[in-house]
């Protein structure tokens, strides 16, 4: 059961390393059975209950020791390495274990420790955008928080190489296979490099994330960083503002010469690094306008996407109009056909009404010429019938004529309605 403990400056990129490591063969470690703590939350424990400063607000030398665990929390490593027993070989990375490097080497001596260390300028380089802007007194402490990490790194692998690896960060990604190669021999277990297509992949991402450009995340509400690592000018400028910290320099050159993997790319020489007050103001300077560019570059960028998102809004409502306009348009022409149709039943039905009422004066004229023959054959009839005759039959007729005119009134009245 073999382990791996990959530590490193918070700003070292040293989870890069691991992250080869997990792509390689190794096991990512397993929570432990009792509390279910992952490995860094147990490192994070020790180091609060022994009331250690974290190690990213670490500003002095002398903060960072070894600590001594209590006999109480002892268990914790236990637990963990049962948790993870039937793994042949696991691991993980974890910054804060720097103060528990000698605990972790007294549990077990199949632990073998990674330690990753960068160029001081990192803690410049590789701060967010809104953390980068700091006083000369804040930057003096960032720089004494490195020199004290290393320190310790650099100490503890001159006391035990054969348990540890003292790699440069950037060298591991370009010397993937002579690095997994002293790896494999400490940890006695073979090591390979992913397929082409995967490492293809790793090396996409480690390029996009050297580049110097603003990468804004699709975030969920978190904060936005930017690495200004790959900035020629950025990295210029770090180096001017590191020759006022000759401490720094003179500790990465022993990094340099102890490393099991040292950088190749760079050849490290002494110089002379104290300069005047006036000088180091400038230098001051020049790093605070440079940040303040790239905050208004990102803000600039930021204002972008958000004009962009509105314009995509806009768009949807543009959109969303037209939709409406056409159905508007097609209820409109709908409505006029209805209208259309209602007009033709009106005329056809005008027409209608008066073809009625033109039969309606034609009986009424026919009627009018019947009562008029009838009257006229009446008055005819009474001239020649005796009187005794009429007497008989007088009362009929006249109740006839009757009935008659009552009709003919009816039709004239009908006749004189107005058409609907």
């Amino acid at each position: 059961m073999n382990k791996i403990i990959v530590v490193g400056h918070p700003q070292s990129s040293f989870e890069d390393v691991e992250e080869l490591l997990l792509d390689c063969g190794m096991a990512e470690a397993k929570p432990s059975r009792r509390e279910g703590f992952m490995a860094a939350q147990i490192s994070e424990t020790l180091v609060k209950v022994h009331g250690a400063v974290p190690v990213q607000h670490v500003g002095v030398a002398d903060q960072l020791a070894q600590i001594e665990v209590a006999p109480v929390w002892q268990g914790l490593a236990l637990d963990l390495m049962l948790a993870n027993m039937e793994q042949p070989l696991w691991g993980w990375a974890d910054a804060q274990a720097v103060y528990l490097l000698d605990y972790w080497k007294s549990q077990d001596p199949q632990t073998v420790f990674v330690l990753v260390f960068d160029e001081p300028q990192s803690v410049f380089t590789r701060q967010a955008l809104e953390h980068a802007d700091a006083s000369p007194q804040e930057q003096e402490a960032r720089i004494n928080g490195w020199v004290a990490y290393n320190s310790a790194l650099l100490n503890f692998h001159l006391r035990h190489p054969e348990r540890s690896l003292l790699v440069h960060a950037a060298q591991v990604q370009t010397s993937a296979h002579s690095y997994l190669q002293q790896v494999s021999l400490h940890v006695n277990a073979q090591l390979r490099l992913p397929s082409e297509e995967l490492q293809s992949e790793i090396k996409c991402h480690d390029q996009d994330l050297s580049h110097g450009e603003i990468l804004l995340g699709p975030d969920t509400g978190g904060e936005q960083k930017q690495a200004m690592d790959g900035n020629a000018l950025a990295q210029w400028l770090a180096q001017q503002l590191l020759e006022e910290y000759p401490q720094a320099t003179e500790l990465y050159e022993q990094l340099q010469a102890a490393a099991s993997l040292p950088q190749r790319s760079q050849a490290q020489a002494g110089r002379e690094l104290l300069a005047s007050s006036a000088q180091a103001h400038r230098r001051h300077q020049a790093w605070s306008t440079f940040v303040a560019q790239q905050v208004a570059m990102q803000a600039h960028a930021q204002r972008m996407l958000l004009l962009a998102k509105e314009l995509d809004e806009q768009s949807l409502q543009v959109q969303q109009r037209e939709r409406q306009i056409e159905q508007l348009n097609q209820t409109g022409a709908k409505a006029l056909q209805r209208a259309q149709e209602q007009e033709r039943l009106l005329a056809a039905k005008a027409t209608e009404l008066q073809s009625t009422g033109q039969e309606n004066q034609l009986l009424l004229k026919q009627l009018h010429k019947v009562q008029e023959e009838l009257e006229s054959r009446y008055l005819q009839a009474r001239c020649r019938v005796p009187d005794d005759w009429l007497l008989t039959t007088k009362r009929p007729l006249l109740h006839s004529r009757q009935v008659l005119q009552a009709v003919v009134a009816t039709w004239q009245s009908s006749s004189k309605e107005p058409l609907c």
